[in-house]
């Protein structure tokens, strides 16, 4: 699909055919399209923005003028592409190496080849958009679920060792561009599998489901794994892997590797590369390493604490567990702003990356941690988008480097390319709550209010539980001007989730429908609060009420504490009664957006 269709133009023509056109044409030649990634999202995003590549540099055979010739007609900007398919035809045929004694020969079928370009030409553009499903084998298989492994052990308490067993063996696949391996925070739901395989695959939307069972037993760690097709729960592969503790990493990589070729997916060599090393770890340091990263699952501050307290103890025993260095830095940026002062933990979350790649200079996971640091928190754009590029390379399935730099994009306003990568997130994690409400909240920020409106009411009917999906529905009832109904939506998030979050939106939206003196009542409730109340949910409030200078005062003190949610500020619906203020421009200038 052009750049230009992808972006929703209503100007397409025929050049947008010539691309499509080209696109094939570079497959024919160099055996793979000229953009690849694990989602059609992800796919887009590079159509619409990651420079043109030539087929020379996968077939160096190629004649140059027909590279320059497919190179041209790729271009982003329809108006630098042939004038026509046409003109495209000919150049191609004008490139063509020439054989034989009568090389110097007008060719006789120009026109022949021309009518079947113009042809290919017209049927592709009624059916342009390929996904990356498609391009190998059988694409429905390619799309894999791990679900939780058996705990074999004969000890209930070894469960953790299972879990987190499962989670490396998703983490070792999703390494592997041509695969979408769902996140194991989608798939630790199925643990007792209560539901029959067909089902569970039509809930994550996979064709492929991994299942088995893990035994650590003294110094012996044996994986038994299936292969299901899921569409016909038809096992279709079973081994059984089987290693020393300290080699548990190598099994890891090794299951994952197997699974890959059992489902017949192209492996780069660069991922074959990373696939076939794995360090010897000490078992304690791993066992202390597997309670961390269950722990960091379990999104409340005393597990937090517990998962950073594991992975020092990891750390203590191996001091070179680059992934233990990864995981503590992961946490660090968790507990960041939600319970710690940004400028307390995010500094530790950076030097703990940044010693985890000093280690280990292809861990995808460390990475996207920088990313979120670079961006979030010390407002250098440019950085944090090198980082996320690189955690997507080296970990193509990493919800969190999607999720986080669809955020950063947005930040930046540039909200279709954040929007492919959060739906890219999705696709990877189809039952987070959290990626299904942000969805709803990115749309309603880019503008897309009738879009936003119904992702909101979806979210509510998957769980009406979850605190954000009614804060979101009751910010775009604000923005559409229904105010009671903005505020009875604020107030069932109070009901669900009673915290200075909420509190605040509540008070955001008593001032906005003009009651004004029950959104003074909540803002002292605000102000009074024990814990951590973060400056921006006060500044919000003053912001709405009419109090500007307050609010500038509360958000230049955010600025001094890195306050993360401070990088959304030219993006705030709740801050738009400051814009246009020369103080607002300025705070928008130090944050470099």
């Amino acid at each position: 699909m052009s750049p230009e269709q992808t972006s929703g133009s209503a100007a397409l023509d025929g050049r947008s055919d010539q691309y499509s056109l080209a696109c094939v044409l570079f497959e024919m030649l160099a055996g793979e399209p000229p953009f690849t990634g694990p989602t059609a999202e992800v796919v887009m995003h590079q159509h619409l923005t990651a420079p043109v590549p030539s087929v020379t540099q996968l077939r160096p055979a190629v004649a140059p003028g027909t590279a320059r010739a497919i190179s041209r007609a790729l271009s982003k900007a329809s108006a630098d592409r042939y004038a026509s398919a046409g003109a495209f035809a000919r150049e191609l045929v004008a490139a063509r190496p020439e054989v034989g004694s009568d090389a110097g020969a007008r060719p006789r079928h120009r026109p022949w080849m021309a009518a079947v370009l113009l042809v290919v030409a017209a049927v592709l553009g009624a059916g342009a958009l390929l996904t990356w499903r498609g391009r190998q084998g059988d694409g429905r298989m390619r799309t894999v679920a791990v679900l939780p492994l058996a705990n074999l052990s004969g000890d209930a308490d070894q469960l953790y060792f299972a879990d987190g067993m499962t989670e490396e063996l998703i983490g070792a696949l999703s390494q592997a561009s041509g695969l979408l391996v769902i996140s194991h925070t989608s798939v630790m739901g199925y643990r007792e599998r209560p539901k029959p395989m067909r089902e569970i695959a039509r809930e994550l939307g996979v064709g492929s489901v991994v299942e088995g069972s893990v035994r650590r037993q003294g110094t012996r760690v044996r994986i038994t794994a299936n292969l299901v097709d899921a569409a016909h729960d038809r096992r279709i592969w079973s081994e059984t892997f089987e290693r020393e503790t300290k080699d548990v990493m190598a099994l890891q990589v090794e299951v994952a590797r197997v699974i890959a070729e059992r489902i017949r997916v192209r492996i780069t060599p660069a991922e074959r590369r990373r696939l076939s090393r794995a360090r010897v770890v000490d078992p304690r340091a791993h066992d202390a390493y597997i309670r961390g990263r269950v722990l960091l699952d379990r999104v409340d501050e005393m597990n937090y604490v517990k998962a950073l307290a594991a992975f020092e103890e990891a750390l203590r025993i191996d001091p070179g567990y680059a992934e233990a260095w990864a995981g503590l830095a992961e946490t660090h940026y968790r507990v960041s702003s939600l319970f710690r002062p940004a400028n307390e933990a995010m500094p530790k979350a950076r030097a703990a990356a940044e010693r985890a790649l000093s280690l280990d200079p292809e861990l995808g996971d460390a990475e996207a941690v920088l990313g979120v640091v670079r961006g979030m928190y010390e407002w250098q754009w440019s950085d944090a988008e090198r980082h996320f590029r690189r955690a997507l390379e080296l970990r193509p399935n990493s919800v969190s480097a999607h999720s986080n730099y669809a955020l950063t994009l947005v930040c930046q306003r540039r909200f279709d390319e954040g929007l492919a990568h959060w739906r890219a997130a999705e696709e990877l994690d189809p039952l987070s709550q959290y990626l299904h409400s942000g969805r709803a909240y990115w749309l309603y920020i880019a503008g897309r209010t009738g879009e936003a409106e119904a992702s909101a009411r979806e979210a509510l009917l998957r769980d009406s539980t979850y605190v954000v999906n009614w804060y979101n529905l009751a910010q775009i009832e604000m923005d559409q001007g229904r105010f009671g109904e903005a505020v009875r939506s604020a107030q069932r998030a109070v009901d669900v989730l009673d915290s200075p979050y909420t509190r605040a939106g509540l008070a955001v939206m008593y001032g906005r429908a003009g009651r004004l003196v029950e959104a003074r009542r909540e803002l002292r409730s605000l102000e009074g609060a024990g814990g951590r109340v973060q400056l921006i949910y006060r500044a919000r409030v003053h912001a709405n009420l009419g109090d500007k200078t307050r609010a500038f005062e509360l958000l230049d003190r955010a600025v001094q504490e890195h306050e993360e949610e401070l990088a959304l500020l030219n993006v705030d619906p709740f801050f738009k009664p400051l814009h246009g203020d020369p103080r607002f421009d300025a705070l928008v200038r130090r944050l470099h957006l």
